[in-house]
């Protein structure tokens, strides 16, 4: 950028219109000028160097001399400058009032009615949005985390939340988990394997992929996904704290929750976890996942 071009920019952010700016530094650089001779350094028409020597003339930035022809001269930069920094410093001061007096008045508390009306839903497009949302909810959550999940959707999430979800379990936070059933000889995840050493932790499988992934946190909000192909990062997801909506996901979750297989944990040689399948006490065979 030419040195030109950058006194134009400046004296443009600092209220000047471009060909306000034009006019007055040629004037700047010279002692004083004809109408003709600002026409021919600044590039504007002479028509429109009279207009605009008016505007100037009238802010105090340019002064004209009574002779034939007219002869025009500027300011002094330095006081041009303090002038219109002067001006600027007072408009972002009526602006920052304006602004208070905007933010105060959208300040009063929204009536029960208000919030009853109010968007109750809200879909979450970006997958860094999506984890924004799940780690204010974990942070939030008092008494219960419910998944219904693909498996590795599930793994890859509780890897990623591992730290503060066991810090909700030691709050004493009861989370529940179905997932599919693995395939034989498959563990469960290690990720997972680590959070059954909480009481408070409960994880049980189904026989297939379910229809849909969805969590409900303290029966208060919901997450759900728009998409049910297993992949270890999220899609976009839906958000809900409608009661109707919660209490259909809780309700059937619960439902899910009793006709799934129980998961137990047990260690083995003192160092390796083994998940271990339990099935409904009708039938009390167990069977290894090992």
């Amino acid at each position: 950028m030419k040195d030109s071009d950058e006194y134009i920019s400046t004296l443009s952010e600092l209220g000047l219109s471009v060909s306000q700016a034009k006019i007055y530094l040629a004037l700047a650089k010279s002692r004083s000028l004809k109408a003709h001779e600002i026409s021919s350094i600044s590039g504007i028409t002479r028509p429109d160097v009279y207009r605009v020597l008016v505007q100037l003339e009238k802010a105090g930035f340019v002064e004209r001399t009574i002779s034939k022809p007219e002869k025009f001269h500027a300011m002094s930069v330095e006081k041009c400058i303090a002038e219109l920094m002067q001006k600027r410093l007072m408009k972002t001061a009526e602006l920052q009032k304006r602004a208070l007096t905007l933010t105060q008045n959208f300040k009063r508390a929204p009536k029960k009615d208000e919030i009853s009306e109010g968007p109750q839903f809200k879909l979450i497009p970006s997958r860094s949005a999506v984890y924004a949302r799940a780690e204010k909810m974990i942070r939030s959550v008092e008494n219960t985390i419910c998944f219904m999940a693909l498996r590795r959707r599930m793994i890859a999430w509780v890897s990623s939340y591992s730290p503060l979800l066991e810090d909700a379990l030691t709050r004493k936070v009861d989370f529940r988990i179905i997932i599919p059933k693995p395939e034989a000889n498959e563990r469960l995840g290690e990720p997972l394997e680590a959070l059954m050493k909480y009481p408070n932790f409960d994880l049980r499988v189904c026989s297939g992929p379910p229809d849909v992934g969805f969590s409900v946190w303290d029966r208060k909000e919901i997450l759900l996904s728009t998409s049910a192909e297993d992949t270890p990062y999220p899609q976009p997801t839906l958000w809900s704290n409608n009661k109707a909506a919660v209490d259909l996901a809780q309700d059937y979750f619960d439902l899910m929750w009793e006709k799934a297989q129980k998961i137990t944990a047990k260690k083995k040689n003192t160092r390796k976890l083994t998940s271990t399948l339990v099935t409904e006490p009708q039938n009390r065979s167990v069977q290894s996942l090992n």
